[in-house]
């Protein structure tokens, strides 16, 4: 018995962000009217600057120049992250409740995750300095591409935000705090400092996705205050968030794999399209679903913990030697 405790303890200690992140839904949802007055006072525009601007400080940009070597792969992942993955989430959404659709199409207009998209490919054998290029690309872009996809695929921009004002707000959280950050690292010894105190930053940023989490789990509380058996809803909805943004990344991923097979790419580039082309960055997605309210942010939130969990397992899989989708095995 104590085994199985000593293992369920490592195991939560190993996914504590996970388990805090489901505490903060469940939990800001269910007390929404008490915690009201801790998410208005999070300053949420500075949280996100800064944790970008973090996030953006420990990438070393200068491993993107062996992606130029094959352009084919970055330009590969790139469309599957900023075309294929909004329009299939614009299919799979139309059927849902107006807010939680937005919730959908946000998760599936933001740009590729900072860090987790490299460190996957990484860990699965894949090249790691494709997906930094892409990741750097699609956060650069999302200014000019995640509005104009969602005016596109909603008619809106984000929630109260006009077109021109969100891509403002987009430079202002996303694009400049990456560009002061890298800036920063070209100054005599701030890379060797963030990389000494990369442990405290990492604890910094994901304190900070936390808080603005909260933000948006108060919005989700407010928005099923008027339903009966509100709790269950919350169940329900979430679940159904599982299902689908499950069922996008895992979609983007097989076809990010078989294209790139189909290109005649080297198995590393391939790997790297599959994750790179089929990972969001939950910061961002955060920062614009509680714009627009409600149950918004579900989809965002629940994409982010999809995405860890099955990438997890891809990349230990690749690692061990399994194929990718479509791969023929050497000698058969």
């Amino acid at each position: 018995m104590s085994e199985i405790r000593g293992r369920f303890l490592q195991s939560v200690q190993k996914r504590w962000f996970l388990v805090v992140l489901a505490a903060l839904l469940f939990g800001g949802s269910y007390a929404h009217a008490q915690l009201k007055p801790v998410a208005d006072a999070i300053p949420r525009s500075f949280v996100v600057a800064s944790v970008m601007f973090v996030m953006a400080a420990s990438l070393e940009v200068a491993q993107i120049e062996a992606a130029w070597r094959n352009p084919r792969a970055a330009f590969l992942a790139t469309t599957v992250n900023l075309v294929f993955l909004p329009l299939a989430a614009w299919i799979v959404s139309r059927p849902l409740p107006s807010d939680l659709a937005a919730g959908i199409l946000v998760a599936a207009c933001v740009p590729c995750t900072l860090a987790s998209a490299a460190l996957w490919t990484r860990r699965a054998g894949g090249n790691d300095a494709i997906a930094l290029f892409v990741t750097l690309v699609t956060n650069l872009a999302c200014c000019v591409t995640m509005p104009f996809s969602l005016w596109l695929l909603t008619g809106a921009s984000g929630g109260q935000l006009s077109f021109v004002q969100m891509a403002l707000k987009l430079a202002e959280l996303v694009a400049v705090p990456i560009l002061a950050a890298q800036a920063m690292r070209r100054l005599a010894g701030v890379a060797a400092w963030v990389k000494r105190w990369k442990g405290p930053l990492g604890v910094y940023s994901q304190v900070g996705i936390l808080s603005i989490v909260l933000t948006g789990a108060v919005s989700c509380g407010e928005r099923l205050e008027g339903l009966t058996a509100a709790g269950t809803q919350l169940v329900g909805f979430t679940a159904i968030c599982v299902v689908l943004v499950a069922a996008l990344h895992w979609a983007a991923w097989l076809v990010g794999a078989r294209l790139a097979l189909h290109w005649r790419l080297e198995r590393p580039d391939a790997i790297a399209v599959a994750f790179a082309g089929s990972q969001k960055t939950l910061m961002v997605g955060l920062a614009i679903a509680v714009e627009w309210g409600g149950l918004a942010v579900l989809p965002m939130m629940a994409f982010h913990t999809v995405q860890l969990l099955i990438d997890t397992i891809l990349a230990d899989r690749l690692r061990d030697g399994g194929l990718l989708p479509g791969q023929r095995a050497q000698g058969g």
